[in-house]
């Protein structure tokens, strides 16, 4: 005889069954989130991942001056960024145009360290009374009131990259002199565009400025962290310049890093990495395309000390 056995139903092992499909399909999910996550962390791990955008001030958005950040980003590579500005303050060839062509490399030490050499005084007999060379630095020493240029040899540079320390003992106005061209009119001895510096709290429109030194053109203002744009008629715009150099960035009695682009109308100054002015000029009548560099002392008893001068001469872009 057959006997068929009949089970009594157990309800955990219909409740443990009824669950297997929900449990199977919880896994499935597991496994493919977590075989995403891998594939992610291993294109991270291979490089593959997009750049952070620094907004270049700290925990604010700045959209009109965004940059790639980078570990190995040197300060002195911001200047090949584009002239930005904020959304509709200046003409557009002012807030797209770059300063191209510039790198770290190439740079031609322009002072030897020992002598003068490659230079000249101006006004002339001028160079052993205000000017000297005292262990690896040019000191210029005011020893009256006069301007006074310390002039490199090559006097019709175009377009070029300048980079040089600068120090200044106590208060006093300096600069450097740049496309400088003798001034016929005799105001001044040069015609030149002007890197203005100076001692902290002698103001806005000379440390970190950009001063215009014209006899038959109008001399225009330029003041720290100012962007200025002349047009082909000599009208003027003007905007701020994102996060500049400050006075607080001077490291007074101390070295202090300068860097001075001219690259066909486009002129830019920096300290210690950082943008104090810059400007195009676009005029038609009164630019100036090429001249020298003078190194200037501006005032009687001052001193001031200049090093580690490089040029670098660009390819007009």
């Amino acid at each position: 005889m057959l006997v068929v056995q009949t089970l009594e139903p157990n309800p955990k092992r219909s409740l443990i069954m009824s669950r297997i499909p929900t449990v199977f399909l919880a896994v499935l999910i597991y496994q493919m989130t977590a075989a995403q996550l891998f594939a992610q962390t291993d294109q991270i791990a291979g490089g593959n991942t997009t750049p952070q955008i620094d907004t270049g001030e700290t925990g604010a958005a700045n959209p009109s001056a965004k940059r790639l950040s980078s570990t190995n980003h040197h300060p002195d590579s911001d200047h090949q960024q584009a002239f930005t500005a904020q959304q509709g303050s200046l003409p557009v060839d002012l807030v797209n145009d770059r300063i191209e062509g510039t790198t770290i490399d190439g740079f031609e030490n322009i002072f030897d360290g020992r002598t003068l050499q490659g230079w000249r005084s101006v006004p002339d007999g001028t160079l052993n009374s205000d000017w000297k060379v005292d262990d690896g630095v040019i000191v210029g020493t005011g020893t009256a009131d006069r301007l006074v240029y310390l002039v490199y040899k090559e006097e019709q540079l175009v377009d070029f990259e300048l980079k040089l320390q600068y120090r200044l003992k106590g208060k006093g106005n300096t600069g450097v002199e740049i496309r400088a061209q003798h001034d016929k009119t005799g105001k001044r001895p040069f015609l030149g565009y002007h890197a203005d510096l100076g001692h902290v709290g002698i103001g806005d429109h000379i440390l970190g400025a950009w001063d215009f030194h014209f006899a038959g053109r109008k001399e225009y203002s330029c003041k720290r962290a100012v962007r200025l744009l002349i047009d082909q008629t000599g009208a003027t715009s003007r905007s701020e310049i994102d996060n500049p150099f400050v006075p607080a960035d001077i490291r007074e009695d101390d070295w202090n890093r300068v860097h001075i682009i001219a690259n066909g109308n486009k002129f830019q100054f920096r300290i210690n990495g950082k943008i104090a002015s810059q400007f195009m000029d676009n005029a038609t009548s009164g630019r100036l395309d090429s001249g020298a560099i003078g190194l200037q002392i501006h005032d009687k008893g001052m001193s001031v000390e200049f090093k580690d001068i490089k040029l670098k001469k660009l390819n007009r872009s």
